[in-house]
C-alpha cells in the first residue's frame, strides 16, 4: 500500500450522472494497483489498491457532496494506517 496519499481537484457538475472516475492513477497491469477518486450517485468516493478487487480501501460520503450547476472542490488523503479510518474524502 501507499505510506501517505492526497488528491485534489476541481469539479463542474453539469448533469446527473450515474457514476465516474473524476482523477486516477492506477496501473491496469499491476491489478490496479494505485488509487482512484471517483462519484457515485452525488457521493464522494475514494479507493486505494494494492490488488483490485482483492486487497483493497475503499470508502465513500454518506451524503451527497457534489452539486449540479457549480464548481466543487473535491479532497481525499489517506494516513497510510492501511485502514479505512486513515482515508478523508471532503
Amino acid at each position: 500500500m501507499v505510506a501517505t496519499a492526497a488528491a485534489d481537484r476541481w469539479k463542474r457538475k453539469d448533469e446527473e450522472k450515474p457514476a465516474g472516475v473524476i482523477l486516477s492513477a492506477a496501473d491496469a497491469g499491476q491489478k490496479q494497483r494505485g488509487w482512484q477518486l471517483r462519484v457515485s450517485k452525488g457521493k464522494l468516493g475514494f479507493v486505494l489498491a494494492h490488488e483490485m478487487p482483492d486487497n483493497t480501501i475503499q470508502v465513500e460520503t454518506k451524503q451527497r457532496v457534489l452539486t449540479v450547476g457549480r464548481w466543487n472542490h473535491v479532497l481525499a488523503t489517506y494516513d497510510g494506517s492501511g485502514k479505512a479510518a486513515g482515508v478523508r474524502c471532503i
